[in-house]
């Protein structure tokens, strides 16, 4: 009697702490920026050794429409929903009397193009698009090259060559070309990682997703899906954020091509070590 009630206790305990350990994915070789981490672990706290402090002025942009880097260390400074410790120094306010860069002007108008009496809320968090300058290496090697190096001539002075081409970053970029898009007539292509969203194997040019119809879900949804061979919205896809289950598609993944994109067989726009479990 006591041998069982042992044995109870010790599968109970067992289930506890497997429920409980950190989720660790198989070592399979394949790594990426973030280095040999799990996908559910947390990122580690930038290295910010080799940041630029200069006392005047700030750093050159490198193309038009560049959000200016901040040329001060910021990891004191603190925004929330009550406080915006920014706008103590270039606040409409203050600015003058310290000798900063004034907040834009753009900062003050809202989605509707109405112009407000303070920040825009879509402007409120600063370091999500002005990030603090740092001489560091890229992460990836890519082709970039600044106004200054490239030595452009053209109607905009800080105008570069992108991996979009001798376009203007406000310009609309023109369709991509795709030939050599790969459609298999049966089956899907292996995913390269765990959890990865399937390609799409046919053209999805005709197909249109607006607020009133998503027409992939003409093929894909509950109903359809059998009949036309299809493979089936995933179940995830009838969860909204707060884990309810839903009648319908969820909001966050109605509009499919965020995530499921048209598989082709293309090279990669900047160089990287990305292997899948068949390239070991």
């Amino acid at each position: 009697m006591k041998s069982t009630g042992y044995m109870g206790w010790l599968l109970l305990t067992l289930l506890f702490v497997g429920f409980n350990a950190p989720f660790v994915l198989a070592d399979d070789g394949v790594y990426s920026l973030r280095g040999k981490r799990a996908i559910s672990d947390l990122s580690e706290a930038p290295v910010q050794a080799g940041v630029l402090l200069p006392l005047k002025g700030t750093l050159d942009r490198s193309y038009r429409g560049q959000p200016p880097q901040v040329p001060h260390k910021v990891k004191a400074k603190r925004i929330s929903l009550k406080k915006n410790q920014c706008l103590e120094c270039h606040g409409d306010e203050n600015y003058q009397l310290i000798g900063t860069t004034k907040v834009h002007d753009s900062h003050y108008v809202n989605r509707d193009g109405k112009r407000l009496g303070h920040v825009s809320t879509r402007f409120y968090f600063c370091t999500q698009c002005h990030v603090q300058q740092a001489n560091r290496t890229p992460l990836v090697a890519n082709r970039f090259a600044s106004s200054k190096v490239m030595k452009i001539k053209s109607t905009h002075e800080n105008d570069v060559l992108s991996l979009r081409g001798a376009r203007r970053i406000d310009d609309t970029s023109s369709t991509p070309d795709l030939s050599g898009v790969i459609l298999p007539i049966k089956g899907v292509h292996a995913r390269s990682y765990k959890g990865q969203p399937p390609m799409i194997p046919h053209r999805v040019k005709a197909k249109r997703i607006s607020l009133k119809k998503n027409q992939c879900l003409e093929c894909h949804s509950d109903l359809n899906y059998r009949e036309i061979g299809a493979t089936q919205v995933h179940k995830s896809h009838f969860v909204n954020r707060a884990g309810q289950q839903l009648g319908q598609i969820s909001t966050r993944f109605y509009f499919c091509t965020q995530c499921h994109a048209q598989q082709a067989d293309r090279a990669p726009l900047v160089a990287n070590r990305f292997r899948t479990d068949g390239q070991r």
